[in-house]
């Protein structure tokens, strides 16, 4: 009638993936070490989706890509279960020339910047001498021309616990996002002075894309009960244990009234932050299996719903006021 109305509509859109979604095909950052090797994470669209049917082993293993950036783990296959620990694969020879590469590189450009380091810690010596523990501690005998730090021992018997993050789970080609709206509304006068109105919604979507997000799981370092990484303690041992074994480092240091568990300590806690960031290997999808990328796409997610209520009210007092 001329003073109550009621309304009742229902809406059904439908929205695109957008072209970012459907094709993106972008390098959103990228870390380039010695040597060639370069740690990239790429943005890619999902408009065919992507499988992990490759990565795929027997008894729930999945295959990883090194990231280390050292020959013989960068690019190769480690064999992972997810949320289990891992012992096997990756010898703690590789984060230690890691860290000595760190070190070396970091001696060269700044040598006051490590003997402070080293001061910090109690540890007094002069640049030749810092350079010359410096180069028995060396992994590689042909860059030094001494004999190196008897990483066999690291090799054989001592391995880095690391943990495969997630199972990965395929993407899906992009869907079509669906939003149904169902509205009922009511607008009457009371009385010639009231003015009433209530408006209620409810929202369905379903299949909404969501933001670009990490999809290949990684390899990590292993942590301990409190959170803290089991790489510092392993390689700290391993590390240990090789310097006792090579007697011109052991005297040398024992000569500057330092133990190899001093030294070991020392330069495991100067590269810790570095090393632990470093992801150890990464699981990847047929589609792009390149070593040294993870990949961001976007994926439809379930639905979701939503309601509300709109409620206005005036009183019209007379022609000139009212609230």
């Amino acid at each position: 009638n001329n003073t109550n109305s009621l309304r009742a509509t229902y809406n059904r859109a439908v929205t695109l993936p957008g072209n970012n979604s459907l094709n993106l095909d972008i390098i959103g950052q990228q870390t380039d070490f010695p040597g060639g090797f370069s740690l990239i994470g790429r943005g890619r669209g999902a408009r065919d989706g992507y499988s992990f049917s490759n990565a795929s082993l027997a008894n729930g293993q999945f295959l990883a890509s090194g990231t280390l950036p050292i020959p013989g783990i960068w690019g190769s296959g480690l064999p992972y279960q997810p949320g289990v620990p891992n012992t096997t694969y990756i010898p703690l020879a590789a984060p230690y020339a890691l860290l000595y590469e760190g070190l070396l590189a970091q001696f060269t450009a700044n040598p006051n910047s490590i003997l402070s380091q080293l001061a910090q810690a109690g540890i007094n010596v002069d640049v030749s001498t810092a350079q010359l523990l410096l180069t028995l501690l060396d992994y590689n005998p042909n860059r030094s021309g001494r004999p190196a730090l008897p990483v066999t021992t690291i090799n054989q018997n001592r391995r880095a616990t690391t943990v495969l993050t997630a199972t990965p789970v395929d993407v899906k080609p992009l869907a079509n996002t669906i939003t149904e709206t169902i509205e009922l509304g009511y607008k009457g006068i009371i009385s010639n002075k009231l003015l009433f109105a209530v408006d209620g919604y409810y929202t369905k979507k379903k299949d909404f894309i969501g933001p670009l997000l990490l999809e290949t799981p990684l390899v990590v370092w292993g942590r301990n009960a409190q959170g803290g990484s089991l790489l510092d303690s392993e390689l700290a041992a391993a590390l240990a244990e090789a310097i006792s074994n090579n007697p011109v480092l052991l005297g040398a240091l024992q000569s500057q009234s330092l133990t190899p568990q001093q030294v070991a300590g020392l330069l495991v806690a100067l590269a810790s932050e570095d090393l632990n960031a470093l992801p150890v290997g990464v699981v990847q999808p047929n589609e792009n299996a390149v070593p040294g990328e993870l990949m961001l796409t976007y994926r439809n997610f379930g639905q979701v719903e939503y309601w509300g209520v709109d409620v206005t009210m005036q009183y019209l007092f007379n022609e000139k006021l009212s609230f």
